[in-house]
């Protein structure tokens, strides 16, 4: 029997893509990463899958394919010298947020860049957690399956990621 799954794609074509496209440190692998993610589809598709089943393989296709091109590219770390933040930072910071959260028309219209930057300083674990609970709205277990992780991973690993997008999305409002 034929497997569903290529026919299935156009459907999930935008989602593919712009998890792709978000998950990928450099948007120049972007039809590489495509055309991988679409040649492991048509090679390696489950033979009966379900229609839900056969989004999470796809996304999970998706996110593994964009890991192994971001580790080729992944940039050599040093050791961090980076000072210890001082309390008075996270309390500015904690006082931009809620100003976000008592007048979010203000900030809205502008989020497109600093939501970009904010989740591209996630490490790649984080950011596809974030992305496909946020964007692909799947659960934790899904997610958990999806990646190949244990639920527990997932659950602080979205913990982490809210944090820190919080965090960026503050320093952004305050800057403002």
């Amino acid at each position: 029997m034929a497997s569903p799954l290529p026919g299935y794609l156009d459907g999930l074509r935008k989602e593919i893509v712009a998890l792709a496209r978000t998950l990928l440190w450099d948007r120049g692998d972007l039809d590489e990463a495509l055309e991988s993610i679409l040649q492991r589809a048509r090679s390696s598709s489950p033979v009966s899958v379900s229609d839900g089943d056969a989004r999470k393989w796809i996304l999970r296709v998706t996110v593994l394919t964009v890991h192994g091109i971001n580790r080729k590219r992944r940039p050599k770390r040093g050791p961090s010298s980076e000072p210890e933040p001082d309390l008075s930072d996270e309390l500015r910071l904690e006082e931009s947020y809620k100003h976000l959260l008592r007048n979010p028309e203000q900030v809205i219209s502008g989020l497109g860049l600093p939501l970009r930057n904010a989740l591209s300083q996630l490490g790649e674990l984080d950011r596809a957690v974030f992305l496909l609970r946020s964007m692909c709205e799947l659960k934790y277990q899904e997610i958990s399956d999806a990646l190949d992780v244990p639920i527990g991973t997932v659950m602080g690993s979205l913990v982490r990621s809210r944090i820190s997008v919080r965090k960026a999305l503050a320093e952004q409002i305050h800057a403002v």
